[in-house]
């Protein structure tokens, strides 16, 4: 029999990386300098995580911007983010157990790929710090080109199944941001695995799509990922 799911999705800012903390503070220094006050936890949540940065400068200045001007603020943010993590680069790793899923998806050569709402300046950074062709092939990543729909449109996910040679119905997709789970569920996604802290899991739960809540990735049976449908 073949097996239910053939491919994994992987989203990657508090999914695969664990930098919710670096982000609200990047965008914090951003919120301050456009508008005069930081970001909330509630806006993290609800307006900004999961979705393109050109969406996230618009809604702190309130108006729409040009490209030019949008592409410029969005690479003064990227590069107070990679410095924080640079200056942490100690502490930054990938999330608690994904180096040991990643591997046992390569060893059953499991198909996978990343769709992130990061532009290209930060997969880049993400490649070169994680080492992440280990695991992943960049060809088949997507990213925030400009062009793509953000979540939570489908379109980044259907494009990413569309990448591994499968259908979105073939594919688990982990997430942890409200846009990204609505962006799966609208790709008509086989599997959306949601993960984020205890506190939120309840919320998380109430997620149309949502099929399982984990903290981290050691709590995932990776085992299952061989089951026959």
């Amino acid at each position: 029999m073949r097996k239910k799911y053939s491919g994994i999705i992987f989203d990657f800012n508090g999914t695969l990386f664990f930098d919710t903390d670096k982000q609200t503070e990047s965008w914090s220094v951003m919120a301050e300098k456009l508008r005069g006050c930081p970001v909330s936890d509630h806006e993290m949540a609800t307006f900004i995580m999961g979705r393109p940065n050109k969406v996230t400068i618009e809604y702190l200045l309130g108006r729409p911007v040009s490209d030019e001007e949008g592409d410029r603020l969005v690479q003064e943010k990227e590069i107070i983010y990679r410095e924080l993590c640079r200056r942490d680069a100690c502490h930054v790793r990938l999330a608690p157990g994904a180096v040991e899923l990643l591997d046992y998806v390569t060893d059953h050569h499991i198909a996978c790929t990343i769709a992130t709402g990061s532009e290209i300046s930060n997969v880049n950074f993400y490649f070169e710090m994680f080492q992440l062709e280990k695991w992943f092939s960049f060809d088949k990543v997507v990213y925030d080109d400009g062009l793509l729909p953000g979540k939570p449109h489908p379109e980044i996910y259907i494009k990413s199944a569309e990448n591994l040679g499968l259908t979105p119905e073939q594919c688990i997709v982990f997430e942890d941001a409200d846009a990204g789970i609505e962006a799966a569920r609208r790709a008509n996604i086989g599997k959306i695995i949601a993960i984020g802290p205890q506190q939120v899991h309840g919320r998380l739960r109430e997620l149309a799509g949502v099929q399982l809540v984990i903290s981290t990735f050691t709590e995932f049976d990776r085992e299952g990922l061989l089951a026959a449908g």
